[in-house]
């Protein structure tokens, strides 16, 4: 899931443009935000772009099969978490997942 975002970051920013990566402890949950600097994606088309091969109008005629962002949501919906775009128009995308955390224990050598 988080490739699939990290591509679509990459794919629809000029090469000049950053690409970020942040990660937060939000109450029970771990919170990864994917942002990029490219077109963004206009309000109407937000929850469309999570349908089966649904793309975006900037993605219209570029590669990919319009599958990517559907199962990305599937994947993290299996895992209890969720998927959304939080971005404005006209300022690049932010894609962010929330997961449950989860507290592993720390096993020490002997």
């Amino acid at each position: 899931m988080l490739v699939n975002l990290l591509e679509n970051a990459l794919k629809f920013s000029s090469p000049a443009d950053r690409i970020e990566l942040r990660a937060e402890w939000l109450d029970e949950e771990v919170v990864v935000r994917v942002s990029d600097h490219g077109p963004g994606i206009p309000l109407g088309e937000r929850e469309r772009i999570f349908e089966p091969f649904a793309r975006g109008a900037n993605g219209e005629g570029g590669s990919g099969t319009g599958l990517g962002l559907a199962i990305a949501r599937g994947f993290t919906q299996l895992n209890g978490g969720r998927l959304w775009i939080e971005s404005g128009p006209d300022t690049g995308t932010t894609f962010a997942v929330a997961l449950p955390a989860a507290t592993v224990p720390t096993v020490t050598a002997r």
